[in-house]
C-alpha cells in the first residue's frame, strides 16, 4: 500500500465511525450531492423534458396522420416515449433527492425546457422543409413553432 494511503487509513482508524477531518467530510458530502443532482438533471433533460416534448410532437403528428399503418406506428412510438418520460419523472420524484436537490432541479427546469425546445426546432429546421404534404403524420415546421408558444 502506498504511504499516502497508509496515512489516510491511519487517520480514519484514529477516528472510528467517521471521517477524520470535517473539511473532508463536507467536501465528500458536497461532491455526492452534486453527483446526485447531476444524475437527476441528466434524467430530467433526456427523459422528463425531451420525451415529454416528443410525446406532444408525436401526438400532433397522430392527429394529422391518415394511413392506418402510420397511425399504428405512431401509437407504438408514443407509448414508448411515454414510458421513457415516466422514467425521468420517477427519478425526479425519488426519495433519494433531498429538498435542496429538488430546489436546484426546479430552478434548472426552465433552462432545460428552453434547451430542448430550441434543439427540437433547430433539428426540424435543418432536416425538413417548411411545407410537407398533408396526411403522412409528420407535422409542418410552422406547427412545431406554434406548439412552442
Amino acid at each position: 500500500m502506498p504511504a499516502s494511503l497508509q496515512r489516510v487509513e491511519a487517520r480514519q482508524i484514529s477516528a472510528p465511525g467517521r471521517m477524520a477531518s470535517r473539511p473532508n467530510e463536507r467536501r465528500v458530502a458536497r461532491d455526492l450531492a452534486a453527483a446526485r443532482v447531476a444524475r437527476a438533471l441528466y434524467a430530467a433533460l433526456h427523459c422528463s423534458v425531451n420525451e415529454t416534448l416528443a410525446t406532444a410532437y408525436l401526438g400532433e403528428c397522430l392527429d394529422q396522420v391518415q394511413g392506418v399503418v402510420a397511425k399504428a406506428a405512431l401509437r407504438e412510438i408514443i407509448q414508448d416515449e411515454v414510458r421513457h418520460a415516466r422514467i425521468g419523472w420517477a427519478v425526479l420524484a425519488s426519495d433519494k433527492l433531498t429538498p435542496a436537490d429538488r430546489g436546484t432541479i426546479a430552478n434548472t427546469m426552465p433552462v432545460l425546457l428552453d434547451i430542448c425546445v430550441s434543439q427540437w426546432l433547430r433539428d426540424v429546421e435543418s432536416e425538413f422543409p417548411n411545407e410537407l404534404s398533408a396526411g403522412h403524420g409528420c407535422i409542418r415546421h410552422r406547427t412545431i413553432n406554434a406548439l412552442d408558444r
